[in-house]
């Protein structure tokens, strides 16, 4: 069958490609966040074939860090995982979208701090669940701060910011 054959092909390209990026341990979290968020067993992460967007004068590499989420060829949503400035490091991050382009979850995949570790925590994560490519969401008055992870809930709600952006320039392109 020809759409096995294609849907086989698909699962080992993507295979090939996440395994030059990610760590086993980074690539395994990021699955496990894709099948809690879509309540989905099996799925492939496609990468979206963008190699740069412009926004104003910048541009701003997105190929390597957003995918489609396949599920059985249908799309379900996006996937843009990437790593964010912690005080001395940086921390792995996921974020989920809808396939409207609304955020449905935010991970914090991987943080290598002692301090500020609360980023991490749902409760505090929820607060970008539901924000959409036209929302900008500001620390201090959208999304609450932590007192202890100061630089790194800065960072985070940036980098949120910043994806919901680049999202929004790639939907006006229509490349999304």
């Amino acid at each position: 069958d020809m759409k096995y054959t294609k849907f086989v092909c698909l699962v080992v390209g993507s295979f090939i490609l996440l395994s030059f990026k990610w760590s086993d341990k980074l690539e395994k979290k990021i699955h496990a966040t894709v099948k809690k968020t879509f309540n989905i067993e099996t799925f492939v992460l496609k990468p979206v074939d963008v190699d740069k967007s412009i926004k104003g004068n910048k541009q701003v590499p997105i190929g390597e860090h957003l995918y489609e989420v396949l599920n059985e060829e249908k799309m379900v949503g996006y996937l843009y995982s990437d790593q964010a400035p912690s005080m001395k490091n940086v921390f792995d991050y996921a974020i989920v979208f809808s396939p409207d382009l609304e955020i449905v979850n935010t991970k914090v995949l991987i943080y290598r701090e002692k301090h500020g570790r609360q980023i991490g925590m749902k409760r505090w994560l929820k607060q970008f669940f539901g924000l959409s490519i036209s929302d900008r969401p500001e620390l201090g008055i959208d999304i609450d701060g932590i007192s202890g992870a100061t630089i790194s809930a800065t960072s985070m709600t940036n980098a949120v910011k910043e994806t919901l952006e680049i999202l929004e320039a790639l939907r006006e392109e229509n490349k999304i």
